[in-house]
């Protein structure tokens, strides 16, 4: 069992040189102390070894080793000094538990102690980010509007200047565009400068007014003109998840077309029963259909669909939703979001500090 064990380290071993050479070559350094090609493989051995599906390329590897690297640098003394051994150990016996395999009693002590190391660094990573995360805990717990909770909102944009010398803004409207692509490939064939970006929505309340007014009224594709600049906007909302959410739907039959105007929640006790054939059901959002689910998001959102001689109205009406589950979606997501930005942050600030240098060879 011994030999297998060896023989699939070994195996790692080639794998991970094929990808970044031959030689145990030098990566890059942090304090003048060198990061060599058989550390990554370690590194990567490790990643294999806990489970961890999240990093899957040799750059991503490179940049994760780098980051816990850094921590540890910013936390020599206290890394040094058997700090976190008992929890260490805890958690190794943990995971070899949970990997319920006869063979992780015959590692050698290399081995094992490569797993140990680099438990070690995410551990020390893990308690700094905790210190942080600590310092934050009034925008982590902060309470989150029903749309927040709800919704993720994408927005995708494009600014340009108007010029006084040309009528592209009197084409642009003429055109009926109804997407940025459109939008941005007119600009390329006019040789117009613009500037575009996607950004996503954490907290509505924090957003332009106008921009806010759009989404709240369910507005997927707009333009705002302010002085000289032109803005086309094209917002994107999907649940944060489908879990426990449950959708009224109502479907009104008819043989001829209902006017866009018309078509609203609040209107349909008005219809005429004798001409419009009406039904209300509750549905569990995420068993519907895919169609339904991409067209229908959020209140008076409505699908149209044509058969021989009538037409459907498809019209959602209402959501009821398990407001706990969605907070602690929303809670995950935000610590996740609020980490990576701090670790970011953390590295970029460091990677100076502590004269992290990439050897390209």
């Amino acid at each position: 069992m011994l030999r297998v064990i060896l023989i699939y380290f070994v195996i790692n071993v080639l794998h991970l040189n094929q990808s970044i050479g031959l030689e145990n070559k030098i990566l890059f350094k942090i304090n003048n102390i060198s990061y060599t090609s058989f550390d990554i493989n370690s590194r990567q051995v490790y990643l294999k070894f806990i489970g961890d599906e999240k990093i899957k390329n040799i750059n991503e590897i490179i940049n994760d080793f780098i980051s816990v690297n850094l921590f540890r640098e910013y936390n020599k003394k206290i890394f040094n000094d058997k700090y976190l051994e008992s929890e260490i150990r805890e958690i190794y016996n943990n995971i070899i538990e949970k990997r319920n395999n006869p063979d992780d009693i015959n590692f050698n002590n290399e081995f094992k102690n490569n797993i140990l190391i680099n438990l070690k660094l995410d551990l020390n990573r893990k308690k700094i980010l905790e210190e942080i995360l600590n310092t934050k805990r009034n925008i982590i717990f902060s309470e989150e509007e029903e749309i927040d909770l709800l919704y993720n909102i994408e927005i995708n944009y494009v600014s340009f200047k108007e010029e006084e010398d040309n009528d592209i803004y009197n084409q642009l409207i003429n055109n009926n565009f109804n997407n940025i692509i459109k939008i941005q490939e007119f600009l390329n064939k006019n040789n117009i400068n613009y500037f575009s970006k996607k950004t996503e929505i954490n907290k509505i309340n924090e957003v332009d007014a106008n921009i806010k007014n759009k989404i709240l009224t369910n507005e997927r594709f707009f333009m705002i003109k302010t002085s000289n600049l032109i803005s086309f906007f094209q917002i994107t909302k999907k649940f944060e998840t489908e879990e426990e959410i449950i959708a009224e739907i109502y479907s009104v039959e008819v043989s001829d077309k209902i006017k866009r105007e018309n078509i609203s929640c609040d209107n349909i006790e008005n219809f005429d029963k004798n001409i419009y054939r009406i039904n209300r059901k509750e549905y569990e959002y995420k068993k519907l259909n895919n169609k339904i689910k991409e067209n229908l998001i959020q209140k008076n959102d409505f699908l149209i669909i044509n058969n021989e001689n009538k037409i459907t109205y498809i019209l959602l009406c209402n959501l009821k939703f398990n407001r706990e589950i969605l907070n602690n979606f929303n809670l995950n997501k935000k610590i996740n979001k609020i980490v990576s930005r701090t670790e970011s942050q953390f590295v970029k600030k460091y990677s100076e500090k502590f004269n992290l240098i990439y050897i390209n060879e």
